[in-house]
């Protein structure tokens, strides 16, 4: 007769490049086992990450496949975690305005949103910071903070 087994177990946890092993019994004792494939497997395992690492934190991973869950550890990321860039103050034809973000440990960058340069076009091009901003829109800017990359500002021109 065959065996009715039961829920796998695992006995060595798989990591993302070394194999595992699981094994599951019968109620008559027989013990059978498995090589469980590495967590990168993508055909055995699903992968949640169920807390986000910041630079405070380390953050959680749990992966789960036929033979079980195997939660990871993920590590800590390397500089702050910021939001999306917020309008403070909104630039005019002759005044920079302000936008920040804030990051999940509370620290707040701001940056400078440059002069309007063409107060008559929808669009306006500011060739010297390298930046679009959209009359009466959503400002959209290059070099913004410290990072000096790429941000997309809500909030709106006058």
């Amino acid at each position: 007769e065959g065996h009715t087994y039961g829920a796998w177990t695992i006995t060595t946890a798989p990591t993302e490049t070394e194999a595992g092993a699981a094994e599951h019994t019968c109620p008559c004792g027989d013990v059978a086992t498995a090589v469980v494939p590495a967590l990168s497997d993508t055909a055995v395992w699903t992968r949640e990450v169920t807390v986000e690492p910041t630079h405070l934190t380390v953050g959680e991973a749990v992966y789960t496949s036929e033979y079980g869950t195997v939660t990871v550890e993920l590590a800590k990321t390397e500089g702050h975690t910021y939001g999306a860039w917020t309008l403070i103050t909104a630039p005019t034809a002759t005044a920079t305005g302000t936008a920040e973000h804030t990051c999940v440990c509370g620290d707040t960058e701001e940056g400078i949103v440059p002069v309007l340069t063409d107060t008559g076009a929808d669009r306006i091009y500011d060739r010297v910071r390298n930046c679009y901003l959209e009359k009466r829109g959503t400002i959209r800017a290059f070099g913004i903070g410290a990072t000096n990359s790429f941000a997309q500002i809500t909030g709106t021109t006058e």
